[in-house]
């Protein structure tokens, strides 16, 4: 109390007036009241880590109600991130995704996580470190498989992976797109096969004609009225002609 310069006499006597409340009444009626008060008056007065211990505390208590417990993981996370405790706050955002705090809370801090991933992904990209930006990318779509911009991060990914010139790898992320989001369509309306055909041509570029052609194949069966369907099928001809 005595250190910090922005914490009025007034303000010092209350605090102390709640801790010793608390001292003798840890359960009582205006308790937790009491804690995140006193909590808010160390935020204010630029004392982050003395709020976020009280936050915690709060957050021990068996008589919170969700608002309560929503309310303590948001300002616990606001006050990492003053401090620049970035780490510590999304290991929070973790926790806060799964307590009980309500579903939208929930998703709310679902989105802070993915969104956390995918700036970090970015930076990578941006730095031209490709093949780190893939791998980024790539974590994210699997480790938030149900999230709304799951499918474009997966697609980052195999971007990334041409970047990297990992050519089979981006191969391989294309057509594990078009298996884990069938039914995904971007703005323009182009569907998942637009993976399929992506890796079909790195395949072809790589002259790895195998792969070429059960590409193919599983193309023209989703899409037997493909535009493109009468060169796929000379292609086919040619390279069962290479492979016979």
């Amino acid at each position: 109390l005595e250190r910090n310069p922005k914490l009025t006499p007034a303000l010092r006597r209350l605090i102390l007036a709640y801790e010793n409340y608390l001292d003798l009444y840890p359960n009582g009626e205006h308790a937790k009241t009491f804690i995140i008060g006193e909590a808010g008056y160390f935020r204010d007065a630029g004392d982050e880590q003395t709020a976020i211990s009280l936050y915690e505390r709060v957050l021990d208590r068996d008589d919170l109600k969700q608002s309560d417990r929503a309310y303590a993981f948001e300002q616990i996370m606001a006050s990492c991130r003053d401090i620049g405790a970035f780490t510590k706050q999304g290991q929070w955002a973790h926790k806060m995704a799964v307590a009980d705090v309500g579903p939208e809370k929930q998703q709310a801090a679902k989105d802070f996580i993915f969104q956390a991933g995918y700036n970090r992904a970015k930076a990578a990209e941006d730095s031209a470190v490709y093949d780190e930006a893939a791998r980024a990318y790539e974590r994210l779509a699997v480790r938030n498989p149900d999230h709304s911009q799951a499918p474009i991060a997966m697609l980052k990914a195999a971007k990334m992976w041409e970047d990297a010139q990992e050519m089979n790898r981006a191969a391989l992320t294309y057509e594990r797109f078009y298996y884990t989001y069938p039914d995904y369509r971007d703005e323009s309306g182009k569907g998942a096969l637009v993976a399929l055909v992506n890796a079909a041509a790195i395949y072809a570029e790589q002259d790895d004609y195998r792969h070429t052609a059960d590409a193919v194949e599983r193309i023209l069966a989703a899409a037997p009225g493909h535009p493109d369907r009468k060169k796929y099928l000379n292609n086919l001809a040619s390279i069962y002609a290479l492979l016979k």
